[in-house]
């Protein structure tokens, strides 16, 4: 090999050495956030913004990092900042995270201000100073300046007391609510319990001694009963409720075995079962229709169909959990989900341009560059 060539290999292995080991902060960043690491993300966005004060990706990095800090006032200004210097919001690749981080911070703040105001002490007028001089005497504060001090006392007592006050006849409201809907409950039960005590009274098929167990049954249900109409008024927790529920199914379910007819609570849990039965075999006709003709991928056609068949076998099983499924946290990429802190949306956003100044770092993972060079 002669030396001008040896003399160019050599150039370009320093210079990829070079590149690599300046690739610049935002990778680092990236992994910092996906592994929850808020701190040294901040630490890392500072030293970026720094440098590229007019960043906007950089600007909504840091607001999203500040809202996972708690630092909601900074996290607003962050993401102002961003849009200020791309009114078109190409930094953010995901609109849904955006507005979810915007509702979060909006939320939260209008929260933390409600509570201040709330926990503010009543603050009464201060004592009117005498200030001597040597030519005037004590003069007295300002009438205008005490009337605007008691407006604004008057009006952290208002705000506070509908703070207080709404939210406790809300509740009121609801538990009394209930407290109607439950002894309506319990009356029809006790009708029905009378209602099958006159059926037993009646029958000339049951002996004597059947008809006084019935009437024992029957008069110990409605003894129930009543005490729990009585119990009413004292309930104010909604899950004392529960106990309701409980008594009235099961003295309608006795009325209903001593008249010799299904029981209620059983024939409920049937519909339900038919119900459940029906849900599944719509999801299985559902997967038989997705299924992919044989042929339609060559070899591995059967191995298509036969996982696809699977897939909506799962799905039709796990339907019924979709509608209480807990929703996914933002920055959830790693599975070492920090209990400290609450998380905000429901994904994480890395991708979008930066707009406005140079970009950062030299190597691109998020988005592409809109602003300053070509390599962000």
């Amino acid at each position: 090999m002669s030396i001008h060539r040896k003399f160019l290999a050599a150039l370009a292995l320093v210079f990829a050495f070079t590149i690599a080991a300046h690739a610049g902060p935002k990778e680092d960043i990236e992994a910092a956030m996906r592994a929850r690491n808020w701190e040294q993300a901040d630490e890392l966005l500072q030293k970026t913004l720094a440098e590229h004060p007019r960043n906007s990706l950089a600007h909504y990095w840091r607001a999203q990092v500040m809202a996972q800090l708690g630092d909601l006032k900074l996290a607003r200004e962050e993401l102002d900042r961003a849009k200020r210097i791309d009114p078109s919001q190409k930094f953010a690749s995901n609109p849904r995270v955006l507005a979810e981080l915007e509702a979060s911070i909006g939320l939260m703040a209008a929260s933390q201000a409600a509570v201040i105001v709330a926990s503010q002490p009543a603050i009464s007028p201060a004592p009117p100073v005498l200030v001597q001089t040597t030519t005037a005497a004590p003069s007295n504060p300002s009438p205008n300046r005490g009337l605007l001090i008691g407006l604004v006392v008057a009006v952290g007592l208002l705000v506070s007391a509908a703070l207080i006050y709404l939210p406790s006849r809300a509740r009121r409201k609801a538990l009394a609510e209930l407290r109607n809907r439950s002894r309506d409950e319990l009356n029809e039960a006790k009708h029905a319990l009378e209602d099958a005590q006159e059926w037993s009274d009646g029958n000339t098929a049951l002996s004597p001694e059947q008809k006084l167990g019935n009437y024992d049954r029957i008069n110990k249900l409605k003894a129930d009963l009543n005490e729990m109409i009585a119990r009413l008024p004292a309930m104010t927790n909604f899950d004392a409720f529960d106990a309701v529920a409980y008594v009235v199914e099961r003295c309608k379910d006795e009325a209903a075995d001593i008249r010799g007819e299904e029981k209620p609570s059983l024939r409920k849990a049937r519909s339900a079962e038919a119900a459940a039965q029906r849900q599944h075999e719509m999801y299985m006709e559902q997967a038989q229709r997705r299924v992919v003709p044989a042929g339609s991928y060559g070899n591995d056609s059967s191995m298509f169909t036969t996982a696809v068949l699977l897939n909506s076998m799962g799905n039709a099983n796990l339907g019924h959990r979709e509608a209480h499924a807990v929703p996914r946290p933002l920055f959830d990429d790693s599975p070492d989900l920090d209990s400290k802190r609450p998380d905000f949306g429901s994904g994480i956003d890395l991708g979008g341009t930066s707009a406005g100044d140079t970009s950062f770092g030299s190597t691109d993972t998020g988005g592409s560059s809109g602003g300053g060079d070509t390599s962000f």
